[in-house]
């Protein structure tokens, strides 16, 4: 993924369009093409991770309540964590380096024993800290 990302054709377009859609229209890039192409290679790599996510475990179960968004949850605070290290490395590196971060800490606290409440609530205070930090540096950063 981080070589498509970054040594693709593919990888250039999305780039350019998600920094400025105009810019990358005025230079001649067909984005709405583009987009498609990067939605099918997303859809791709999602089918992926799901046929390996079902294959992991022995039975599966219909999500009950909110357990469906509790298992989409983890995910987007991990890439929550990523777009806020973005800015020292690439960003799919960096959204790596937070999802390992994330369920890193939340192994950790599995292993010191505290329960299912104490951990969601552990990784929301998370969540909100890392969205106020980054809410502030990029105020700031406006400013200047």
């Amino acid at each position: 993924c981080h070589i498509l990302y970054k040594y693709s054709r593919l990888g250039l377009y999305a780039n350019a369009i998600g920094t400025n859609t105009n810019l990358a229209k005025s230079m001649g890039i067909n984005s709405e093409k583009w987009l498609l192409i990067a939605s099918v290679v997303g859809g791709l790599f999602v089918g992926i991770m799901s046929i390996l996510t079902i294959s992991y475990g022995s039975t599966l179960s219909p999500a009950l309540n909110m357990e469906s968004f509790k298992r989409g949850f983890t995910p987007i605070m991990g890439c929550f964590l990523g777009v806020a290290m973005k800015k020292y490395v690439s960003p799919i590196i960096a959204i790596i380096l937070g999802e390992f971060l994330l369920y890193l800490l939340m192994n950790g606290l599995i292993t010191v024993g505290i329960d299912a409440t104490m951990q969601d609530v552990v990784e929301g205070s998370v969540l909100l800290i890392v969205v106020c930090l980054t809410m502030h540096s990029s105020r700031y950063a406006e400013v200047r």
